[in-house]
């Protein structure tokens, strides 16, 4: 039996932990932290169901990854600038499924946990060595370069299931204010990009914001807060290791929606393992345009739309079906390939640490 060794048991490497176990290897997953997901405290965050033509959850079932977390699908949205009314937008499909993040009961870390060791991956937690030479990396954002940071609280509460969205730069500088809630289950976080010292100050106003347009009731609140990093020159293998998930600098350059690039690069390095495909070709033909369409929209997010973003973004959701537009957004269009080339010297500009 072949064995294969991990470092990082999040759900990247989770992912191809999972795959690989399934096909007969015998693998160990070494992570410093004492749980899978140990750096989230319980957040809601999305699956995204736009980027793809095929649900999410289909796709993680035909990657080997069982549903047995909880998910919460919303087919509705409401947006504002935070000085308009809510715009509502009502789906055919769900926008997306809300999972929670972290070491507790129900959540997607817990749940890819479950599954790894049902499988008979060996889990090696607190583990301050170094495996020598491992064959897969998946560590989570690369160190000191960081792009975007989200600070919020998880709580109890009373209100209905929510899933609203602020963009205003006072509450989320030039990134996004939410607030979700599902069954009692409440979470009230602002996304910002560059310039990270305003992360506090955007968090207050964030939360006076929300109640402009909802009755708050915040019970037994706990902290919650992450980082995210995003490279233009993503190292697929280096010293005969695989890089996957945030190590490798897979994010959504636009809304930093990660999870599901992270996964499905854990299977294709699995795959690529099973199969001696090399890992560089899948990376590649899987992420090379959808980067390139995180830089465009990245570009056009700054420096064409500004506060009015919302009301134009739910013009769009308002359609019969945004999702063909939606799609066009993360696989490099027309449009796109046209502003590259200023969205590339904006951007090597202004985030320069994405091409470390």
């Amino acid at each position: 039996m072949q064995k294969i060794s991990i470092i990082g048991a999040g759900i990247s490497g989770l992912s191809a932990a999972i795959t690989l176990a399934k096909n007969g290897y015998h693998v160990d997953v070494f992570d410093r932290q004492k749980d899978s997901g140990a750096r989230f405290g319980g957040d809601l965050q999305g699956l995204e169901n736009w980027s793809e033509k095929t649900d999410v959850l289909e796709d993680l079932k035909s990657m080997n990854i069982d549903i047995n977390f909880e998910t919460y699908p919303f087919d509705y949205a409401d947006l504002t600038d935070g000085h308009r009314p809510l715009m509502h937008a009502t789906f055919k499909k769900p926008i997306t499924y809300l999972v929670k993040r972290g070491p507790i009961p129900g959540s997607l870390d817990g749940g890819l946990e479950e599954q790894a060791r049902n499988l008979g991956v060996s889990l090696h937690y607190q583990f301050h060595g170094h495996p020598e030479h491992p064959d897969i990396t998946a560590t989570g954002p690369i160190v000191n370069d960081y792009w975007a940071a989200d600070k919020g609280i998880i709580f109890k509460t009373s209100m209905p299931d929510t899933f609203m969205g602020i963009i205003n730069n006072d509450v989320s500088y030039k990134g996004y204010a939410y607030l979700l809630v599902v069954k009692g289950y409440g979470c009230l976080c602002t996304c910002i990009f560059d310039d990270l010292h305003r992360l506090g100050e955007n968090f207050k106003a964030a939360q006076l914001a929300f109640e402009q347009y909802v009755k708050l009731d915040i019970r037994d609140p706990k902290p919650v807060g992450g980082v995210g990093s995003f490279s233009m020159n993503s190292i697929y293998t280096h010293n005969g290791s695989i890089y996957i998930g945030e190590a490798a600098g897979l994010q959504d350059f636009l809304l930093g929606f990660g999870m599901r690039n992270a996964i499905t690069a854990g299977y294709l390095a699995a795959n690529s393992i099973m199969t001696g495909k090399q890992f560089d070709f899948l990376m590649n033909k899987k992420f090379f345009h959808r980067k390139k369409a995180g830089l465009v929209n990245r570009f056009v997010y700054e420096r064409f739309t500004k506060n009015g973003l919302p009301h134009q973004l739910g013009k769009v959701l308002t359609k019969t079906d945004p999702y063909p537009y939606l799609y066009s957004l993360y696989n490099f269009n027309w449009w796109q390939r046209l502003l590259y080339a200023p969205a590339f010297i904006y951007c090597k500009k202004y985030y320069p640490q994405i091409w470390r």
